[in-house]
Parts: C-alpha cells; structure tokens; sequence
C-alpha cells in the first residue's frame, strides 16, 4: 500500500509541477490545486503506524492517526478555497482583458 502512496503523490506532484510550467492561467491553477492534493495525500500516507498500538483504541493495523486526518480536512478546506480564489481570478483577469495566457499577461506590465 505504501508503494501505491508513493506513486499517486508522486504523479500528482509531477503532473502539477508540469501544469505549473504551462503559460494558460487555469493550467497554472490546476496544477497548484494538483500539487497541493499531493502535498495532502503524502501527509495522510506518512500518518499512517503500521506497526504498534493505536493512538486512541484497540483497532486492527494499519492505525491512522486522527490529528493526522483532522490536520488534512482543514487543508483540504483551505485548498479548496485556494483554488476557487485562483479560478475566479483566472475568470476576471480573461473577461478584462480576454486572455489566460500568462506571457501576454507578463508584458503588460511594461
């Protein structure tokens, strides 16, 4: 199981670290929320006691620990706002100015 963490984290920071390099403001924001969730997603794998006693009670392994899951809901929430902010900015930015694309966005500052 872990060896199947270690490849989803790694897949979405890669396919979010690629969408980042993009020059369209909604890759560049997909690719954020896709980094973030692999952020999460690596915190809820290391969370994770496959060995020992459960934190809390007496359960079958594998024991997940419950900050760990409280800790990423409020990430996951937080995230969720992000990428809602990085979307309605996209929007506005493309209606005033009827492009997403970041290099023409770049020179207006010039």
């Amino acid at each position: 199981m872990t060896v199947v963490y270690a490849v989803a984290v790694g897949l979405l920071f890669a396919i979010g670290c690629y969408q980042l390099l993009g020059r369209d403001l909604l890759r560049i924001a997909f690719g954020i929320y896709l980094a973030f969730n692999g952020a999460n997603l690596l915190i809820m794998a290391l969370g994770t006691v496959p060995t020992g006693a459960a934190p809390f009670a007496q359960l079958r392994p594998p024991y997940v620990d419950p900050l760990v899951q409280s800790m990423v809901l409020t990430a996951i929430v937080i995230g969720f706002g992000l990428a809602t902010f990085l979307l309605i900015l996209a929007a506005r930015l493309g209606e005033a100015r009827s492009t997403l694309d970041a290099e023409v966005m770049r020179r207006w500052r010039r």
